[in-house]
């Protein structure tokens, strides 16, 4: 097909191929979604799609409608120093969540006779998850995700 980005231009009498009919209809939902085509004309074309037999035939169903540009490149997730500061704060709104709800079951209990130290569970499970987080957010390596940390060990002797 040729309005593949990094495909070759195939002979339109050549077989298509399953892959072929499935960039095809890709395409063709793409167009749906951006209005270009109504959901009865999307039908039928992809119908069509499914059933056709050749590269032209693949073609034919894309004829009036615009080439896709190529896809882009994933957008960067943010600089290192952005990713840190969401951790960070991200972080900083789980610890106020922790504090503050077993700060209300340590009320409860205080009001409750204070028998047993039941709240400890709470603060211990929901605590090695905070633990965690902070180590992501504030330790050596916050902010970093796996590829970096590939390219970072790849540095290192």
């Amino acid at each position: 097909m040729e309005l593949e980005p990094g495909h070759e231009p195939q002979p339109p009498r050549l077989r298509a191929s399953d892959a072929d009919r499935e960039r095809t209809v890709e395409q063709l939902r793409r167009h749906h979604a951006d209005g270009r085509i109504d959901m009865e004309e999307f039908s039928e074309r992809m119908d069509r799609a499914y059933t056709a037999k050749t590269v032209a035939e693949l073609d034919e169903l894309m004829t009036d409608l615009p080439r896709d540009a190529p896809l882009a490149a994933p957008r960067p997730a943010g600089s290192l120093d952005e990713r840190r500061a969401r951790l960070r704060q991200s972080f900083y709104r789980s610890l106020a969540s922790y504090l503050s709800v077993n700060a209300l079951l340590v009320g409860i209990w205080l009001f409750s006779g204070r028998g047993y130290f039941w709240p400890i569970w709470v603060m211990l499970g929901w605590g090695v998850a905070i633990v965690a987080q902070a180590v992501r957010a504030l330790g050596p390596g916050a902010g970093l995700d796996d590829q970096d940390e590939h390219r970072r060990g790849q540095r290192s002797p």
